[in-house]
């Protein structure tokens, strides 16, 4: 299974938006179209599921994600890294990945003050966007990292 190359892949996508607020295309495009590609040469997702899961994960993506973006809640890297989970995925896994990404953002909002204090200098500014005065226009995809984690974890015991 490809779990590990979708993390690697998502971690320098969050990397990225912590950094700069921002995805660039040929990150998010690149894993949306080898993805894609996998999908159409094997019939099969990266992780295995039917072409069917792909396409009911690519409809969920939209469903959930696109009110936010129309909202300017959330950006449109973020929107093409989950349809790159989306077609290597199922959909499932793509609810887990949402969800948890959810919660970890609700934490974050949370504990960032007290954790952005005893935070190392280093870190706090290779991540500006991170930081709690950001609250209102956060990056999500650090979070959905987690959310894709938890995921992958998941579907590993299952």
């Amino acid at each position: 299974m490809f779990y590990p190359l979708l993390l690697v892949w998502a971690a320098a996508c969050a990397w990225q938006d912590a950094q700069q607020k921002r995805i660039n295309n040929g990150l998010t495009f690149s894993g949306i179209i080898i993805a894609l590609a996998y999908l159409l040469l094997r019939q099969e997702t990266l992780t295995g599921s039917p072409p069917l899961q792909a396409v009911l994960a690519v409809c969920l993506v939209f469903f959930l994600m696109l009110p936010g973006y129309l909202a300017a809640k959330m950006g449109a890297g973020d929107i093409k890294m989950l349809l790159g989970v989306a077609l290597a995925t199922h959909a499932i896994y793509i609810l887990i990945c949402i969800v948890f990404a959810g919660i970890a953002m609700a934490l974050w909002l949370v504990l960032a003050p007290w954790v952005w204090q005893v935070c190392p200098n280093n870190i706090t500014k290779r991540i500006p966007y991170l930081a709690p005065v950001h609250k209102r226009s956060m990056p999500y995809s650090p979070f959905l990292l987690l959310g894709i984690g938890v995921a992958s974890a998941w579907q590993a015991l299952a």
